[in-house]
């Protein structure tokens, strides 16, 4: 994706208050249920650093954070690229208390051009993915 100068920005309404969310963002358990299931250990603290395998339909994606930024109950910043691949960007969620719960809002800030020849660093399959986790994230929150 070839997009430094127009970040993606995207909005989510959920029935949820920002304590019940913020944890489904932060929690293990919680991001392996709707987010990737592979993640080996995640902490909501600046300068927390991971990286894990993801396999795609045609290759592997070692996904590589590096937590910027983090503002308990309210934001956090990470820092996510790929290794062995072009491209870095910062992946923000905000929480904002809303009449229904909250929105999560989501800004992807592309810093070093991605090879958008990959299929999945196009800027139609970020959005689709992320509207993807967003679905499964407001399903893992929806009470059984």
């Amino acid at each position: 994706m070839s997009d430094i100068n127009s970040p993606i920005k995207l909005s989510y309404p959920f029935e949820v208050d920002v304590n019940h969310m913020w944890l489904a963002l932060t929690d293990l358990t919680a991001m392996r249920k709707w987010f990737f299931a592979e993640i080996p250990d995640f902490k909501a603290e600046k300068g927390f650093e991971i990286t894990f395998d993801i396999q795609g339909k045609s290759r592997v994606f070692p996904h590589h954070w590096l937590i910027m930024e983090v503002v308990p109950l309210s934001k956090i910043v990470y820092n996510w690229n790929y290794i062995g691949y072009d491209g870095d960007s910062y992946l923000t969620f905000e929480l904002e208390k809303s009449d229904i719960g909250c929105t999560i809002h989501l800004t992807i800030e592309i810093i070093k051009d991605f090879d958008d020849r990959i299929p999945e660093f196009k800027r139609d399959s970020w959005i689709g993915g992320w509207n993807y986790f967003m679905d499964r994230l407001n399903q893992h929150l929806i009470p059984n």
